[in-house]
């Protein structure tokens, strides 16, 4: 009896075992993403780098959040203009995409990461989803659409560490405006004005 147990868990392992691993991976990523939302916020601009492929590495990681502290403002009065950057990596397997999938889905339902920088696949999904809001009054630019900064294109991503010269194409955007968050947090306003100042910023010196 014992034997026919342990073969009957033998071959679900056999059969369901990438099926069992990439449901804890994206459990995983599903609770990472939970935790750090309900800690508290102590940065001033939220950001989610999205990409697919080999990119999304630490350094680019930290190289972004380096290059979006010179833009934030100090919304939450601690002093300091902060920024914290979020990476999610597509990879190039499917445990890593589908780890990529439910982190994605956790970060734009939790709504905290207002500045995206992402490329082509995603920003034609997102957008596809009514993610982004008009950031047309930025200013005059070629690398400037209705909703979208070509960051590649215009030079930004030159002077962040981690980037190579003629890259990916990567898409500044901002999230549309929640006026039914902004009703029950007070806060929500601020941090908007906040990100979006920082794209203007960035639209301005990059134009």
């Amino acid at each position: 009896m014992i034997k026919g147990k342990i073969k009957t868990i033998a071959d679900f392992w056999y059969y369901y075992k990438y099926y069992v691993l990439v449901g804890i991976v994206a459990v995983v990523a599903l609770c990472a993403v939970i935790k750090s939302c309900s800690e508290k916020q102590d940065y001033d601009v939220g950001v989610l780098f999205m990409t697919h492929g080999a990119a999304g590495s630490h350094y680019q990681t930290e190289g972004l959040s380096v290059f979006f502290d010179g833009y934030a403002s100090d919304v939450n009065g601690d002093g300091i203009s902060s920024s914290q950057v979020v990476a999610i990596n597509y990879g190039s397997t499917l445990q890593e995409a589908n780890a990529a999938n439910a982190s994605r889905s956790a970060n734009l339902a939790a709504g905290n990461h207002l500045i995206y920088l992402i490329d082509e696949q995603n920003y034609n999904e997102l957008k596809a989803g009514g993610f982004f809001a008009d950031i047309s009054a930025a200013g005059e630019s070629e690398y400037l659409k209705d909703d979208c900064f070509n960051a590649a294109a215009s030079g930004m991503l030159t002077a962040v560490n981690g980037f190579d010269e003629g890259g990916n194409t990567y898409f500044l955007c901002l999230r549309v405006y929640d006026s039914k968050r902004a009703e029950s947090d007070e806060k929500y306003a601020a941090r908007y004005d906040a990100a979006k100042s920082a794209i203007y910023k960035i639209i301005d010196e990059y134009k």
